[in-house]
């Protein structure tokens, strides 16, 4: 993900953090979204306490074998993505799904 991120003006990596780490990296950035790499098992739980916290983020879980995404949106919307290219990353990336 850092050298898609790179090659793109438009984004930008804000921190690299562990899980117990998030919070406070969350209010120090005031990042937009977040990336959580999970196995699947995690992904409801990881979103919950974000969720919680942090109401407005846009919340990319990114399974651990890096295959699939999931992009939840702070209205609810969820997008699952079962083949992840680089593409359809920036997509998830750059901004909400459209309705």
């Amino acid at each position: 993900m850092r050298g898609l991120v790179a090659q793109n003006d438009d984004l930008r990596i804000v921190g690299e953090v562990s899980a117990s780490a998030l919070d406070d990296a969350l209010a120090a950035t005031r990042a937009d979204i977040v990336a959580l790499g999970v196995e699947a098992e995690q992904e409801a739980m990881s979103t919950a306490l974000v969720r919680r916290r942090h109401p407005l983020l846009r919340v990319l879980m990114l399974d651990v074998g890096g295959h699939h995404a999931t992009m939840d949106e702070p209205d609810g919307r969820r997008r699952q993505v079962p083949e992840l290219s680089p593409a359809v990353l920036l997509e998830l990336l750059r901004g909400p799904m459209l309705p």
